[in-house]
């Protein structure tokens, strides 16, 4: 598959909107949250919750592949992996563009010296502490898209429908979380902290394939 920017910007203007509000309420709560990311539970949970949040509402907007707009693309030429592939694309964009300046804030000191500026105890001596925790939430996009994308695929499947994608999306979604808070939060053994995220991982990957197959045999609406 080649990279055809006009059918990605066509694809990414359905989740513009979305990252232009998701942006700066990420930035907001990045650099103004007082409390070391990962010190307690409840401040790793709203990341979590934005995150899933971020990623539904991502394949809601590109995953709806039943409607007319999906049918008019797919009449001008485009094959079904074009399709597919660049609305990958367009959910990866629209991540790193919210992640990667909430990203910078951590690893360029900015929340650490705001919040030093502000009186906060915590900073500048956490600051270091919280630098390998934009890569977790990355993961945790990288693990939730492929599934709601999957899950989504799998309603638009003439022979199964939306129970049995929303019933597949929810699972997925309260499994991941639920491995995730026992990797984040439980005190494990590392190597088993490693072996459950390689689980999580090849689950993701195998849901990337399983959609784009999927993807492959679905009944266009022009």
């Amino acid at each position: 598959m080649s990279l055809n920017w006009r059918l990605l910007r066509w694809q990414s203007r359905d989740v513009r909107l979305i990252t232009l509000v998701g942006l700066p309420v990420a930035l907001i709560y990045t650099l103004c949250t007082s409390e070391p990311f990962g010190l307690n539970v409840e401040t790793a949970g709203w990341v979590w919750l934005f995150v899933l949040i971020h990623s539904v509402l991502i394949t809601w907007r590109l995953g709806r592949t039943r409607n007319r707009t999906f049918g008019f693309l797919y009449t001008q030429g485009y094959t079904r992996n074009a399709l597919w592939g660049h609305t990958m694309l367009a959910s990866a964009a629209s991540v790193l563009a919210v992640w990667l300046p909430s990203a910078f804030v951590i690893w360029l000191g900015l929340r650490s010296s705001y919040q030093d500026m502000l009186g906060n105890c915590w900073f500048p001596l956490m600051g270091p502490t919280e630098w390998s925790y934009p890569f977790w939430w990355l993961l945790l996009y990288a693990m939730l898209l492929p599934a709601l994308h999957y899950a989504w695929i799998r309603y638009a499947q003439p022979t199964w429908g939306l129970l049995s994608g929303a019933l597949l999306a929810v699972g997925l979604v309260v499994a991941i979380m639920s491995i995730w808070n026992s990797v984040r939060v439980l005190e494990l053994p590392e190597v088993a902290r490693w072996l459950i995220l390689g689980g999580l991982a090849t689950t993701s990957i195998s849901l990337l394939i399983g959609g784009w197959r999927l993807h492959g045999r679905l009944e266009v609406m022009s």
